[in-house]
């Protein structure tokens, strides 16, 4: 077993495939990781900025809650956000769908304020509203806590899908930046 994966390690290294993994940030070792503020009130802030803390810190990233001794910071700003009937809720559909699409816009910049990276993304997730009252329920039986529980879900995996592109997008700028430079 371990001469195959020696094998396959080889190979893999001669075709010009290499891990991409690093402890470090464009030659940063200990990132400060801040809110990401939010230009419309939606409710994303802290999942993603909580989503993006953990994906560094699982990469050996060391993170910082000081500014002072940070050698980078991360920062970013949700600058767009909507929510809007979804496409496969098509007209005459039964079942209405919810898409919400947010624009986030992150910065990576060293002590001397000097930006390192820039990078924006565009992220949708989609949600159901509530069911429909029966004859059996009240329109006020929990459909509008029910709805807003299924948008909080909807924002938690639109956090992770933005920290996974915001992640995967600082790792090839890593992986393709001369330390220094």
């Amino acid at each position: 077993m371990r001469s195959a994966c020696a094998v396959l390690l080889l190979t893999l290294s001669g075709c010009g495939y290499a891990p991409v993994v690093s402890n470090s940030l464009l030659g940063r070792n200990r990132i400060l990781v801040e809110p990401f503020a939010e230009d419309t009130p939606v409710g994303l802030s802290a999942d993603l900025t909580a989503a993006m803390a953990l994906r560094l810190a699982s990469q050996g990233i060391t993170l910082c809650v000081s500014p002072a001794n940070a050698e980078a910071t991360l920062s970013g700003r949700i600058v767009s956000a909507a929510t809007v009937r979804s496409p496969t809720s098509g007209v005459g559909s039964s079942v209405a769908a919810y898409d919400m699409r947010v624009r986030i816009e992150a910065w990576l910049h060293d002590k001397g304020d000097k930006e390192l990276w820039h990078t924006a993304v565009d992220v949708a997730e989609s949600f159901l509203p509530a069911a429909l009252p029966t004859e059996i329920t009240s329109p006020w039986d929990g459909q509008l806590a029910a709805t807003e529980a299924n948008r909080r879900r909807a924002l938690r995996r639109l956090a992770e899908t933005a920290a996974q592109q915001l992640s995967d997008r600082l790792a090839i700028a890593n992986a393709t930046t001369r330390p220094g430079a």
